[in-house]
């Protein structure tokens, strides 16, 4: 039997509407924590904060804030992303996005 790749495999399934649906929902939301990430890094860039310092600030480990804006498989928690983003001046909000489908009631 041959082995198949992951391409070939993950195009196979991407013809389910349903695993479809849901995959690109999951890449939303990844694509999502990477913007959010990417911004508090420009933030911190912009006013000259290194990495150093604001793990200080925040009393956790440098490893730790390195690790966030370095690794491509970061998830930060909502409770270290509103630290960090606290700690960089900055108020979380949110905004109606038309692009994103919404749950009817």
């Amino acid at each position: 039997m041959k082995a198949e790749s992951f391409e070939t495999y993950l195009n196979e399934q991407l013809e389910n509407p349903n695993f479809r649906a849901k995959y690109e929902a999951e890449l939303e939301v990844i694509r999502q924590i990477d913007r959010l990430v990417n911004e508090l890094d420009e933030v911190r860039i912009e006013g000259e904060v290194s990495k150093e310092r604001l793990a200080n600030s925040l009393d956790v480990s440098g490893a730790q804030i390195r690790r966030l804006f370095s690794n491509p498989e970061r998830n930060p928690t909502m409770k270290s992303f509103l630290a960090i983003a606290s700690a960089l001046g900055l108020e979380v909000q949110l905004v109606s996005s038309s692009a994103t489908e919404r749950i009817s009631a």
